[in-house]
């Protein structure tokens, strides 16, 4: 992690996607001479990948990589392990397209695991809302507020 604590800020920044090494080379360089971006990758890249993003000098952010053809396959600890690895800030909390209940315990249980493993894990969970109505994102989103997953902040992954 980069820093103890992210700002707030780093939500509204430019995420640069980088999963090949010549990606996260690239964004290595300009790190170093500009700042205001972030990256956003998967838990799936190769372990280079992950090794050079782990090196890197911004915020990052992992996803589950759910929309991937190479899905994460392992268990909640791999996954949350993987984005240790990666140094990551924020790391998304698997869910479960198109069903918004399952989401909803797995944000539970993914949430009492990250408390219960901290310090071992320090980066941020990042809970997903579903929905297909700005009312359902709204119910959603409370679900997972309730459930712990990331209370106190402006921002959530959401997809329909």
């Amino acid at each position: 992690m980069k820093s103890s604590s992210p700002a707030v800020d780093d939500a509204y920044r430019p995420y640069c996607i980088a999963d090949r090494p010549n990606h996260v080379r690239i964004l290595s360089r300009a790190a170093k001479i500009t700042d205001g971006f972030g990256v956003l990758t998967q838990a799936t890249v190769t372990e280079s990948v992950q090794d050079l993003i782990a090196d890197l000098d911004v915020p990052v952010i992992v996803d589950c990589g759910a929309f991937s053809e190479d899905q994460f396959e392992g268990t909640l600890y791999e996954l949350f392990d993987s984005y240790e690895r990666m140094n990551a800030d924020f790391g998304l909390i698997p869910d479960i397209i198109g069903e918004r209940l399952e989401t909803d315990d797995l944000t539970a249980l993914a949430t009492r695991l990250w408390q219960r493993g901290q310090p071992r894990w320090s980066f941020e969970p990042v809970a997903v809302a579903q929905g297909e109505t700005p009312k359902e994102y709204a119910s959603a989103y409370w679900d997972c507020y309730m459930s712990g997953g990331r209370p106190n902040r402006d921002w959530w992954a959401a997809i329909d």
